[in-house]
């Protein structure tokens, strides 16, 4: 899916659309051999909607809750 660099910055602003068009990649081959390092995810395709689906189920308003009365005899 792609979208307009206009649209794209309406909805997920400048630093984003950069992020997305113009920052190179970066390598995690050195934090992997020095550090003994294992990403979470195998790649960004497969760590991305992961992590976002989380986000998106977490930052869901809570379901409001009517507070309970006592109820007195009466």
């Amino acid at each position: 899916m792609s979208v307009s660099l206009q649209l794209a910055r309406l909805l997920a602003g400048e630093a984003a659309v950069v992020m997305g068009t113009e920052a190179r990649g970066a390598s995690n081959t050195k934090a992997k051999r020095e550090l003994g390092w294992t990403p979470r995810y195998p790649s960004w395709r497969k760590g991305f909607p992961a992590v976002y689906s989380a986000l998106t189920v977490a930052d869901r308003p809570k379901p409001h809750r009517a507070p309970r009365t006592s109820r007195s005899p009466g």
